[in-house]
């Protein structure tokens, strides 16, 4: 289990919205003026994250949440390799069916491109089905 440090933002009922706790990857970093992690955090503001809980919690509570390593694994080669896979396989099939046309290199620019941008909105659009279907959430497992 990955896990992180949160703050409860709302509750309700057994969901939990938290604000995660900005950590750098070394730790306890004192060089937080050339720290890429800092300036990254500075101009991206954390979103909250809806959590499932058991506890009982209150706005202001820190907890600890955590999600299974394998499914942000699997997540992370679907959303990198899959878009990837789309772009290449779409100007492959664009180069075969142009063979030696004029201004062929910018059809297969396109294809390749355009495959990618689908394979996105793919992704996009099934995302909310994906992760409610198979359970795909972060969870507290303990309050701090």
């Amino acid at each position: 289990m990955i896990e992180e440090l949160a703050t409860v933002m709302k509750v309700k009922n057994q969901q939990v919205w938290v604000n995660p706790q900005i950590s750098s990857g070394c730790g306890a970093c004192m060089q937080k003026t050339s720290c890429t992690s800092s300036i990254v955090w500075r101009f991206f503001k954390p979103r909250l994250v809806e959590v499932d809980s058991s506890f009982p919690l209150a706005v202001g509570d820190q907890v600890m949440v955590a999600i299974d390593e394998s499914l942000l694994l699997n997540a992370s080669l679907l959303l990198y390799l899959l878009p990837l896979l789309a772009m290449f396989i779409g100007a492959g099939i664009a180069e075969s069916l142009l063979d030696n046309a004029q201004n062929s290199d910018n059809y297969i620019a396109a294809a390749g491109l355009g495959s990618l941008f689908f394979a996105l909105v793919g992704l996009h659009i099934s995302q909310k089905i994906w992760m409610s279907d198979y359970g795909v959430k972060a969870v507290v497992v303990k309050k701090i």
